[in-house]
């Protein structure tokens, strides 16, 4: 019998692949565990249908990642801290501290995991860190820190 796997199924395959198994496999597990259902010509065809419209719905969000790529290189994220006399910060400057004022800034919401801050921020200064904006899209993202 042919299946349309919903899941992930350990040696079998993965989410919406179409494999053969013996019937009563599909039926004492897979199908009542929700696993899978039966390859039928409509099913097929609603799975190609989802697997389309989520190439489409990937391409534009990809689009959109390379727009806020080009947006994040042309800007710069101003951050004020205190600091001592010396250029010194009281702490320092966090994923989640550059996350926030990039939205308050510029209305642009990227996860604090997806920022790469190669050495800590804990001075007074002019710093480029990498983004992770995507999948595979990566950008630089420029940080100025000022004392308050």
């Amino acid at each position: 019998m042919k299946v349309i796997l919903l899941k992930d199924v350990k040696n079998q395959g993965i989410s919406d692949d179409v494999i053969k198994v013996s019937d009563g496999y599909a039926r004492n597990y897979l199908f009542p565990n929700r696993l899978a259902k039966e390859a039928t010509k409509q099913n097929l065809l609603e799975l190609e249908r989802q697997k389309t419209a989520n190439k489409i719905k990937r391409k534009k969000e990809e689009l959109r990642a390379c727009e806020i790529s080009e947006k994040l290189k042309e800007i710069t994220v101003k951050i004020f801290s205190k600091a001592g006399e010396n250029g010194k910060l009281f702490g320092s400057v966090t994923t989640k501290d550059i996350s926030d004022e990039l939205k308050k800034q510029f209305d642009i919401s990227i996860d604090k995991k997806n920022f790469n801050v190669q050495e800590e921020i804990k001075n007074v200064g002019v710093y480029k860190i990498n983004v992770k904006v995507f999948h595979e899209i990566y950008s630089e993202l420029k940080i100025e820190v000022f004392k308050q």
